[in-house]
Order: structure tokens, then C-alpha cells, then sequence
């Protein structure tokens, strides 16, 4: 009805406005400082950018909720970005001694010159961004400002986990939880707005080329794993996913160019500026020579070390032989069972990969579970009878976060690392044996996995 049509904007329209004025309050409280009103317009657009990634996602004008349905959805959105909200004030030595650091250098250099530099260890897409906010805002505004971006983009990853969900399970109630659910992984929460990391950045450009894979749409599948690989390096661990996806025919060899042609058009403005497309090339070459221990409170075999062992090439050069080793021998047996990779089979070998690869490899930090922590939600909706593996992933790499973050161990690394060791090989043996039954009702509700 048209009357109830005006109504939810007007539930919008409060709710909105009570992100706005809500703001400045908590930013206050938080901080111990007095919060400019200005602060609120940031929260009100990651607000209602939140709103219409889920109202389109879920497709609220052919299926209208109810009033009080919407309502209690925008009141638990508006909640999942004010938790958010007072997070922001949080300094972590990361910001303080490395990101805050490169911003002053990008203010003091002159034009576009600190773009030609090598002084920081991210690729150039995120560098173009501390450019901006290092050229154009106040110094008090640095942190607020990079964390808001990669606020913003726990929403955009938070879509592409419903989307995901909804190649399986169309009806709307599952596809509000989805997103709900990844929006509340803890891990997803401190990431973003606590510790002012991009991992949300990559990870949703991820999400969406897997996406666009899974709908046979290769041209923007190679694009967006590209604009992932420009963000984070962590992109690797999705990568093998490319060649399920070539496997299975869904994307094609000859769209390759794209995926090229995106990573290098991500550097052209640094080019532009005067710098090297070989020095450009080789940052990510650098970030890892600058890792100097086998775990940095990675759940991970190196964890089973004792805390602080060093890296060495010997050490780390087995590791990665190791862990390629695995990774291949894993792409060749898919490879052998290429007309069984339906979507559900790729997408769980996805979830695999990501946990498989930063668990043997060396020189893995924290955080570098977080590609497998949003993927987790993701499978807890198509298998939640299995809920406990999804569980034993987020509540490790949340755990291995909080170690960081709030300087405690609630649980030893070596102890987490079992976690993700038992997710992987149940997770293997659901895969290879393939005793997993699909629940009926699920499947006869609406479209398959391969959106036939």
C-alpha cells in the first residue's frame, strides 16, 4: 500500500537522523573529547548506503516487509554502525607508528611527489586514498577518516555475503540474516572500526569476483579479483578459486587480459606521478621481506613454534614450498573431478583455500583469517547443521585479533591453530567424501546453486 510505502520512509528518514545526532555523542563519550557535528554526515551515509545495499539485496519492492519488520531491520542496521561508531576513537600502534607517520609524509611532500616514494608497504590503490585524506582533511581527522572507509566497506562486504547466500537460499528472511550475520562477525566489527585495517576492502572486492564467477560472468569476475589483488596481497589466498572457476567453464582463459589490465590500470596514476612501474611491481615483494617472525599470532603451524621465532630462508622457503605443494596437489585432484564442480563444490573449495593456504604458510599475521571468517558465514547458510565449523573459524581469528588489540591471550595461538586445523579437515572430508547431503527443503524453496 502507498500509505505504508510513505511510512517506512519516514522510519528511514528518523533512523537516519538518529545515526546523525547520535554520532557526535558517542564519539564524545568515547574519546573523553568533545566531537564535532560534522562527524555525524559520514555516519549517515555509510547509514543509508547500509539501508540500500540491503533493500536492493533483498529486493524490498517486489516483496514489501512488514512495517513493524522494517523497522526492526533498520533499528539492528542502525545499531551494527553505532557499535562501529564508538570503536572509532580506539589508537592502535599500527595507526600510531605507521599509518598516521605516512600521512604526515604525504601532507609535508609536495603535489603528488610522496606518490613517487617508497615509504609505505601497501599497494598503490590504498596509498591513493591516504593521499587524499593526508592532502585534503585536518590532521585530527586522519584516523576517523580511515577507519569510516573501511566502515563503509564492511557494508559493501556484507551485501556480497548476501548475494552469496542468495545463489542458494532466495527467500528474504535468509538473505537479512546473511547480511546481519556478517556485519555481527566479531573479527569483521574490530577490524574495520577498532583497528582501522582495509581487510574489508579486499575482502569484499573478493566477494564480488567470486560472485560474478559463480554467475558465469568472467569479464567482471577477472576485473574485481584484480582490484582485490591491488588492495591486498592477502587476495592470494581466494586466487585458486579463479582456476575452479576456469575448471568448471564459467569464466573463460581469453578474458585474462582483464584481470592485467585492471592490476596495472590501478597503478597508472602513480606512474603518472614519476614513479617506476617496477619499484610499482614490486611492493608486495618488499611487505613480505619485511616480516621478520614464522607467526605473528597466526593460527597457523608455525604457531606450534615457540612465540617469536624468527624467519629464516631455509625455514620459510620449506614452508612455502610445502604449502604450494598442497595447494597443487588439492587444484589437481578438483582438476580430476572437474565435471563434479557444480557451484556449491567451488565455493567450498573457496572457503578451503582460504583457510588451507595461511595455515601452512609462513610470515602470516593475525588478521589473515579474515577472508575466511566472511566466507564462513556464508556456509553457515547453506549447511547450518554444521554450524560449529563456522564457529570454531570466526571465534579463532577473532581470538587471534583480540590478542592484538586488547594485548591478552584468552586462548594460546598454538591452541586456535587446532581450531582451524579441525574446520579444515572436516571441511576436506565433507568435500572429498561427499556424504554431505543437501537439505531438501532448501533446495526444492528455489533456485539451485548454478542459478538453473
Amino acid at each position: 500500500m502507498k500509505s505504508d510505502r510513505v511510512l517506512k520512509y519516514v522510519f528511514l528518514g528518523v533512523a537516519a537522523l538518529i545515526c546523525l545526532l547520535l554520532t557526535p555523542f558517542i564519539l564524545s563519550f568515547a574519546s573523553g573529547k568533545t566531537a564535532s557535528f560534522l562527524w555525524g554526515l559520514p555516519s549517515l551515509m555509510i547509514f543509508l548506503a547500509g539501508a540500500a545495499f540491503l533493500f536492493f539485496g533483498t529486493e524490498e519492492r517486489k516483496e514489501p516487509l512488514s512495517l513493524l519488520a522494517f523497522a526492526g531491520v533498520l533499528a539492528v542496521l542502525m545499531l551494527t554502525l553505532l557499535a562501529r561508531i564508538s570503536l572509532l576513537p580506539n589508537v592502535t600502534t599500527d595507526f600510531a607508528e605507521y599509518i598516521n607517520i605516512w600521512l604526515q609524509y604525504i601532507r609535508e611532500m609536495p603535489g603528488t611527489q610522496s606518490l613517487t616514494e617508497d615509504f609505505a608497504n601497501y599497494n598503490m590503490p590504498y596509498l591513493y586514498l591516504l593521499f587524499g585524506i593526508g592532502k585534503l582533511l585536518p590532521y585530527r581527522a586522519y584516523m576517523y577518516a580511515v577507519k569510516v572507509f573501511s566502515v563503509l566497506f564492511d557494508y559493501v562486504l556484507a551485501f556480497f555475503v548476501m548475494k552469496l547466500v542468495g545463489l542458494k537460499l532466495p527467500g528474504k528472511t535468509a538473505r537479512i540474516c546473511s547480511f546481519f550475520a556478517a556485519l555481527l562477525v566479531p573479527s569483521v566489527i574490530v577490524n574495520s572500526a577498532m583497528w582501522g585495517q582495509c581487510d574489508s576492502v579486499f575482502a569484499a572486492l573478493a566477494l564480488v569476483g567470486l560472485y560474478f564467477g559463480l554467475k558465469d560472468r568472467s569479464k567482471a569476475c577477472w576485473a574485481f579479483f584484480a582490484l582485490a589483488l591491488s588492495f591486498k596481497l592477502q587476495t592470494v589466498f581466494l586466487l585458486p578459486a579463479v582456476l575452479l572457476l576456469l575448471f568448471a567453464k564459467k569464466i573463460r582463459i581469453r578474458d585474462i587480459w582483464v584481470f592485467f589490465a585492471v592490476f596495472i590500470g590501478t597503478l597508472i596514476p602513480a606512474m603518472l606521478a614519476g614513479r617506476g612501474i617496477v619499484s610499482c611491481l614490486s611492493i608486495y615483494w618488499n611487505q613480505g621481506n619485511s616480516y621478520s617472525e614464522l607467526s605473528m599470532l597466526a593460527p597457523n603451524v608455525f604457531s606450534w613454534l615457540p612465540t617469536g621465532t624468527k624467519s629464516n630462508i631455509p625455514v620459510t622457503a620449506a614452508g612455502i614450498f610445502v604449502a604450494g605443494t598442497v595447494v597443487l596437489g588439492f587444484l589437481l585432484y578438483l582438476y580430476l573431478q572437474r565435471k563434479t564442480l557444480d557451484n556449491d563444490r567451488i565455493f567450498r573449495a573457496s572457503l578451503i583455500f582460504a583457510l588451507m593456504i595461511p595455515f601452512l604458510l609462513p610470515l602470516m599475521h593475525d588478521r589473515y583469517f579474515y577472508l575466511a571468517d566472511t566466507l564462513a558465514v556464508v556456509y553457515l547458510f547453506y549447511r547450518p547443521k554444521r554450524w560449529y565449523i563456522p564457529g570454531m573459524i570466526c571465534i579463532s581469528s577473532f581470538l587471534c585479533h583480540a590478542a592484538y588489540l586488547f594485548n591478552t591471550t584468552v586462548i594460546p595461538t598454538y591452541v586456535l591453530s587446532f581450531f582451524i586445523l579441525g574446520a579444515l579437515c572436516l571441511l576436506l572430508k565433507e568435500l572429498i567424501s561427499g556424504t554431505e547431503k543437501e537439505n531438501p527443503r532448501l533446495v526444492s524453496s528455489g533456485e539451485s546453486l548454478n542459478g538453473r
